[in-house]
C-alpha cells in the first residue's frame, strides 16, 4: 500500500548526511548504562509486593513506579528499567529522579498503546459495511482512569494513528484518520469517542490474522515533567506509540533527555481539527534543560519543540531561557525542530548545535491527516513574536533533504530578532515543492514578506541560503532524493 504521496513515509530515504546520520543512529542506540547509588529496578518478571532494591527484588509495573515520591536531594533517586522489557502506559516523572536502563539487551520500551491488538477477540465485522471492522475503546472514555496521563484532562482519548507493523518488527503501514464516519478504503479508520468505538476500513480476514503487532496511539504522553517538577532525567530509554513521548509543562525546570529513542507520536484531536504530536514538547516557563544524543522519528508534529503562548488579557508572560539540542538525529518529523510562543513571550540562551535533521516533511502526516497543511514543513520552524530572541543560535546542523523548507522562519537573522543562523551544511533536492526558505512577515532589505525561497540548481541554493545562514559551512544541490 505504497504510493507515490507517501513512499518515503515507509521506505528508507536516502540523503546526502547518510553515513553520519547512521553512525550518530549507532551510537545512540547502544549508548551504555549509567550506575546509581540509590535505584529502584523494574523488570516484567519482578512483584510490586518486592521492595525493588536489586535486580532480583525488582518492582513490576508503571503503576508501582508512579507511586514513588519525590526525592528530596537534586538527583536522588533512580529508576531503572530491565533491558529487553516492555511497559505501556505514562510516567509521572518525579522531581530529583533519574530514568534509566540496566541489564544486557535493547533499551527498554515503553509504549503509549495499551496493548497489542493483534487479538482476533476484539475485531468484530461492521453489521452493515463489508470490509469494515469494529474495535471497541470503551475504556478509553474516561479522562484519567489509572493508566492514562492525558496531556489536558479536559479532552477525550483520541485514536491518533493506528500502526500496523510485521513479523519483523517493522511499521508497514499505518491509519488514515478521518474526522467522521466516511472510511472507505484500506486502513481508513474514524474513532467515535462518544460510544468509544473505533471503526477501520481492511480488506480481507481479520486484521489480528494479517499482522502480528497493532499498536493505537493515545492521546497522552509517556513521560510527564509536571509543573514544579525539577531535576528530572529521562536516559536511555525507547518511548514509542502516545501523543507526546516527553511532555514539560509550564515551570517545570532541570529537565535532561538524553540517549533515547522516540518513535510514531501523534495524531490525536485536541480541538475540533487540532491534531498535536511533538517527540520531546516543553510548555511556558521551562528552562535549565538539556536534550542530547536522541533519535527522534515519525513526530506528526514536532521532533522537539519549545512553545507556549500567553494570553492577551494577562500580564503573565512565558520565558524559556538555557536550553541546549545537541547531537541528536531528528528525522521524518513534520517540524524536526520547532520554536512556536506568542508574540508576548521571551526565549533566551537557547542553542541547537551538531544536530542531524532529515527528511522534514516525509511523516506519517502525508497520508494520516486532514484539516491542516504541510505549507511549512521544515527542519527548522520558528514561529514567534516580535520582541527579540536573546542569543537563540541555530549553528552546525547537518540538514539533509525536506520535503518543503530547509526553514520556516518569521525573522531570520534579521533585525537582531529571530535566532542567529549560522555555520550548518545543507543538502536539499529539487522538485516543485522543496526549498531552502519560506518566510512571511518581513519588511527587511533582501526578503519579501510571504515568499518562497527556492532551490533548483546550486548557484540558486547558494545564493538563498546566503539570505538565512551568511556563514554556510557548505550547501548541496543533490537533485531527486531516491528511496528503496
Amino acid at each position: 500500500m505504497v504510493d507515490s504521496i507517501n513512499a518515503g513515509v515507509y521506505n528508507e530515504l536516502h540523503g546526502h548526511f547518510d553515513a553520519e546520520a547512521a553512525a550518530m543512529k549507532e551510537y545512540i542506540l547502544n549508548m551504555p548504562d549509567r550506575t546509581f547509588k540509590n535505584a529502584y529496578y523494574v523488570s516484567p518478571n519482578g512483584d510490586d509486593a518486592n521492595d525493588g532494591r536489586t535486580p532480583e527484588t525488582a518492582w513490576k509495573t508503571l503503576e508501582r513506579v508512579n507511586a514513588l515520591e519525590d526525592a528530596e536531594e537534586f538527583h536522588q533517586q533512580a529508576v531503572l528499567f530491565e533491558r529487553g522489557g516492555v511497559w505501556r502506559g505514562g510516567i509521572r516523572a518525579r522531581s530529583c529522579t533519574t530514568y534509566s536502563a540496566y541489564g544486557e539487551g535493547e533499551k527498554p520500551r515503553i509504549y503509549g498503546s495499551p496493548k497489542n491488538f493483534a487479538d482476533e477477540s476484539l475485531w468484530t465485522p461492521d453489521e452493515t459495511r463489508e470490509n469494515v471492522w469494529k474495535l471497541s475503546l470503551a475504556d478509553w472514555k474516561g479522562k484519567f482512569d489509572g493508566a492514562f496521563i492525558n496531556v489536558r484532562d479536559h479532552r477525550p482519548n483520541d485514536a491518533g494513528n493506528v500502526i500496523f507493523i510485521d513479523a519483523q518488527g517493522e511499521v508497514v503501514m499505518c491509519g488514515k484518520n478521518h474526522e467522521n464516519d466516511d472510511i472507505e478504503k484500506d486502513f481508513d479508520f474514524h474513532h467515535d469517542t462518544e460510544n468509544g468505538v473505533l471503526y477501520l476500513w481492511l480488506s480481507g480476514d481479520n486484521p489480528a490474522k494479517q499482522y502480528p503487532q497493532i499498536e493505537i496511539v493515545p492521546n497522552y504522553a509517556i513521560f510527564r515533567c509536571l509543573e514544579h517538577h525539577h531535576h528530572i532525567t529521562i536516559d536511555n530509554l525507547c518511548l514509542l506509540y502516545a501523543n507526546f513521548g516527553v511532555s514539560c509543562s509550564h515551570t517545570a525546570h532541570h529537565i535532561t533527555v538524553r540517549g533515547c529513542e522516540i518513535g510514531w507520536i501523534g495524531g490525536c484531536f485536541v480541538g475540533r481539527r487540532e491534531r498535536y504530536g511533538n517527540g520531546i514538547e516543553l510548555y511556558g516557563d521551562c528552562n535549565d534543560i538539556l536534550i542530547e544524543d536522541n533519535w527522534i522519528y515519525q513526530c506528526f508534529d514536532a521532533g522537539y519543540s519549545n512553545q507556549g503562548r500567553t494570553r492577551h488579557e494577562t500580564r503573565i508572560r512565558f520565558w524559556q531561557r538555557d536550553v541546549m539540542v545537541q547531537n541528536n538525529l531528528i528525522e521524518k518529523c513534520c517540524y524536526n525542530l520547532e520554536i512556536w510562543i506568542g508574540r508576548h513571550d521571551l526565549m533566551r540562551d537557547c542553542v541547537y548545535r551538531d544536530n542531524i535533521l532529515r527528511f522534514a516533511g516525509y511523516n506519517f502526516e502525508r497520508f494520516n491527516r486532514y484539516g491542516s497543511s504541510l505549507r511549512c514543513a521544515s527542519h527548522g520552524c520558528f514561529m514567534y513574536s516580535r520582541k527579540p530572541l536573546i542569543n537563540v543560535l541555530i549553528m552546525d546542523n547537518l540538514m539533509d533533504y525536506s520535503y518543503r523548507h530547509m526553514f520556516s522562519v518569521a525573522y531570520p537573522n534579521v533585525n537582531g530578532k529571530g535566532p542567529q543562523i549560522f555555520h550548518n551544511q545543507y543538502a536539499q533536492r529539487d522538485s516543485d515543492q522543496a526549498t531552502v526558505a519560506y518566510c512571511w512577515d518581513i519588511g527587511d532589505e533582501g526578503f519579501v514578506p510571504e515568499t518562497t525561497y527556492y532551490a533548483h540548481s546550486q548557484e540558486e541554493m547558494e545564493a538563498n541560503i546566503a539570505l538565512v545562514d551568511q556563514q554556510a559551512r557548505a550547501v548541496f544541490f543533490d537533485g531527486e532524493a531516491t528511496h528503496e
